[in-house]
């Protein structure tokens, strides 16, 4: 086949996947084009011709449900196939809507490229793409409405919901340092929006990359214990941690992940399949990282990823928090420690000065009785020589 006669418009609000995805089009020869929403999808679609769009679903002004209907009730644009690929509208009735208004294909994030790629190469290489309307639209105006209508209110009441939790996390963060607490409290609310079978928080310790399973919830798994000291080689924890990006690990077979992570190839084969890794970065340094994993295959989109990116955001700044007050701890302990020490050695200096005062004083009311006695004794022996009447005379060594 040959991509460079083949012309694909990327339709993304994300400027920088939708870069990425123009990159990796342009590497493999395909011409491609861009839009941040459907109205200025649908502009460049009726001023020049495309052989595919690849569709985001949620977009401001006009989303990709309303842009894939209003392609395939154009006469002039119905016969352009529609793929979506998006992270966040990812559960059945959102596939079975974008069914309904034609799209041809509909892919989850994040997608290993090789796979996206195969993907886009087939839709292109449908017998007939280019005269052969694509799927059509089955859906009426009124029905498009109420179903498009019951979608959008379901992800603003998910949305609703994933702004209280992160609110809340943040007021536990923000009224108490008990870090395992916290820890408890995100493991609850988080469940209630990202299903996990384990959940954990590994702290770094070391330059090197090690770290230290600070945090455990759900399930075991086989050498993981609250509390040890693990290296980052080999983990999913280490990746993170050196390249400041959050990972989804779900392979259909272990035999993929074990050159690459083998410490999750044995959590893989206890059972859990599916691993999402984010870091948790405090005043631009990466201390750690937060995982889910669950039993369920594919269990995470794009959109649980950036979730658990905002949750990671709020258990970064508690465990700076917890180590900026341990620090103030362990300073105010170093400040008392010495302080003792200080007094300690006053008591030990005052008593010897004490003892060296008490010599001195014993020395010097000795020598006053010394001096008191021989004060006397000249006393007496002048007293004596005056009163004698037998003369005295003194003579010393010499005879003088």
């Amino acid at each position: 086949m040959n991509h460079q006669d083949k012309r694909i418009l990327v339709v993304e609000d994300n400027e920088e996947y939708r870069d990425v995805l123009g990159r990796l089009l342009g590497k493999q020869g395909y011409k491609f084009d861009s839009a941040q929403d459907g109205i200025e999808a649908l502009e460049k679609l009726r001023t020049s011709a495309f052989d595919l769009i690849i569709s985001d679903v949620l977009m401001p002004r006009m989303d990709g449900f309303q842009l894939c209907r209003a392609v395939k009730t154009d006469e002039k644009l119905q016969a352009i196939p529609v793929v979506f690929y998006t992270g966040y509208y990812t559960d059945a009735k959102d596939k079975e809507l974008l069914q309904t208004i034609g799209a041809a294909l509909y892919l989850i994030k994040p997608m290993e490229k090789g796979m996206l790629l195969e993907n886009i190469r087939q839709v292109l290489e449908q017998p007939g793409t280019e005269t052969i309307p694509g799927p059509p639209c089955i859906i009426d105006g009124k029905e498009f409405t109420t179903a498009h209508t019951h979608r959008m209110t379901l992800k603003l009441v998910h949305q609703v919901g994933e702004m209280a939790m992160i609110a809340k996390i943040g007021r536990v963060v923000g009224s108490t340092l008990d870090i395992h607490q916290i820890y408890e409290m995100v493991a609850v609310e988080a469940r209630k929006l990202i299903p996990f079978d384990r959940f954990l928080v590994n702290r770094k310790e070391t330059p090197d990359g090690q770290f230290t399973c600070a945090y455990v919830s759900g399930m075991d798994s086989p050498g993981r214990r609250e509390g040890d000291l693990y290296p980052g080689q080999g983990s999913a924890t280490g990746v993170v941690m050196n390249t400041r990006e959050s990972i989804l690990i779900q392979p259909d077979d272990a035999e993929e992940i074990k050159d690459l992570y083998p410490n999750l190839y044995e959590t893989f084969q206890a059972g859990l399949r599916s691993t999402m890794c984010v870091p948790l970065i405090s005043m631009n340094e990466v201390i750690g990282s937060m995982n889910f994993r669950s039993k369920k295959l594919k269990a995470y989109t794009e959109q649980d990823l950036r979730l658990a990116e905002k949750i990671g955001m709020q258990v970064a700044g508690a465990i700076a928090n917890a180590r900026l007050f341990d620090d103030l701890k362990k300073v105010e302990s170093d400040l008392l420690k010495a302080h003792e020490e200080l007094e300690k050695k006053v008591i030990e200096r005052t008593l010897e000065l004490e003892k060296v005062n008490q010599s001195l004083h014993l020395e010097i009311m000795e020598r006053k009785r010394s001096e008191t006695s021989l004060s006397e004794s000249e006393q007496k022996y002048r007293l004596l020589a005056e009163n004698s009447v037998t003369p005295i005379w003194t003579v010393n060594l010499e005879g003088r």
